[in-house]
């Protein structure tokens, strides 16, 4: 029996995080050329994406630092 290496399972999990967060954002993306350009050029939007965003919170969740910042 065939077995599976941890790096390919935790490669394989992150992967499908990164297509799942594409899809519920109602992104599509073409990969193109090697894995690791094309992941780093994903998360490189993503994250561009997530940097603009505000997460809504509840004044309790605030702390010392946050509510000092504004």
């Amino acid at each position: 029996m065939a077995r599976i290496s941890r790096k390919l399972v935790s490669d394989s999990f992150y992967q499908h995080e990164i297509e799942e967060e594409l899809r519920e954002r109602g992104l599509s993306w073409s990969f193109h050329g090697d894995d690791n350009d094309a992941l780093t050029l994903v998360l490189r939007k993503l994250n561009e994406i997530r940097s603009s965003e505000l997460y809504p919170h509840s004044d309790a969740q605030y702390s010392e630092a946050c509510a000092a910042k504004g």
